[in-house]
């Protein structure tokens, strides 16, 4: 049996349980995530008692009005949020039931969904798109997964070492973020104040972690922010100074991550990417490609 559950009827400890226990160990479909990234504008499809959940974030996601039951909702991605479900248990036939049991009323549908989804159990009219990710496994030693990187990249990380790995506060990985990437990705105010408020729910929830690197002298190279959950860490929020980008702070700051985070059932989402360029630069650290599918 699958409900429809809007907002104030989702049960958030179930719901949050079944997100835990979903194989692909992914945060995006916490209910403290959603609050941060859409708050109070999402809905849920639960599957028989909790065994599995897939949200329903609504557009427009405004923080000053809330949402108007008399407009015709958009479902679509929240920002910073890369895969938004189903989570759970899930058994055959439930990602065709998710289309089944939409509310009625929607005026479009676009929504990434998980890894573990295949073309295949996508029902027409939905239409599917192939997007790119990255996972890297941090189980082995250090010096077998720096094995696998691209020899240039090795390169270029020995030409460039060592720097320090500090953590940061969020306002810095704010404010570099906003500065840096803001203007090429056309955010707005309301984009970072909602990565503001995704990062304390996750350091709140210990989930998450924000760090700067710096040069051996203290000059800043790069910062992050970093959700964790059960071992998988996130790279989110990355962004390189301007001296950074002279110093291959980039290739400096994952390097430093995958040996802080290294270890047995780890893994490293490189969180992308579609943009060519960006891709081979994750391929060069020997990740597995990982695609996950955007319906609509």
């Amino acid at each position: 049996m699958v409900s429809y559950l809007k907002y104030g009827e989702i049960d958030t400890i179930r719901w949050n349980k079944a997100v835990a226990d979903d194989p692909t160990y992914l945060p995006y479909g916490f209910s403290w995530w959603l609050d941060a990234v859409c708050p109070g504008r999402w809905d849920g499809l639960v599957f028989d008692d909790y065994r599995a959940v897939m949200a329903l974030p609504r557009e427009p996601f405004s923080l000053r009005r809330p949402f108007s039951s008399q407009a015709r909702p958009q479902v679509q991605r929240p920002p910073f949020t890369q895969q938004c479900g189903p989570f759970g248990n899930l058994l055959p036939g439930d990602v065709p039931d998710v289309f089944g049991n939409l509310p009625s009323g929607l005026n479009s549908f676009v929504l990434p969904l998980t890894e573990n989804v295949v073309a295949a159990d996508v029902p027409p009219p939905y239409t599917t798109s192939l997007r790119t990710n990255f996972v890297l496994d941090l189980s082995p030693d250090f010096d077998t997964i720096r094995t696998g990187y691209h020899k240039s990249l090795r390169r270029k990380i020995r030409k460039h070492s060592p720097a320090v790995l500090l953590p940061a506060d969020a306002e810095l990985v704010v404010a570099c973020y906003q500065d840096k990437i803001g203007p090429k990705a056309g955010l707005k105010a309301k984009h970072f104040t909602c990565a503001r408020a995704l990062i304390h729910a996750a350091m709140n929830h210990n989930a998450g972690h924000c760090y700067q690197l710096q040069s051996e002298t203290g000059e800043l190279l790069a910062t992050g922010f970093f959700p964790n959950h059960n071992g998988r860490i996130i790279n989110l929020m990355p962004v390189s100074t301007a001296l950074g980008y002279e110093r291959e702070g980039m290739a400096l700051l994952i390097d430093e991550i995958i040996k802080r985070h290294r270890g047995p059932g780890n893994y490293l989402d490189f969180e992308g990417s579609d943009i060519p360029g960006v891709a081979r630069f994750f391929s060069y650290f020997g990740p597995e490609r990982r695609p996950y599918l955007t319906v609509q």
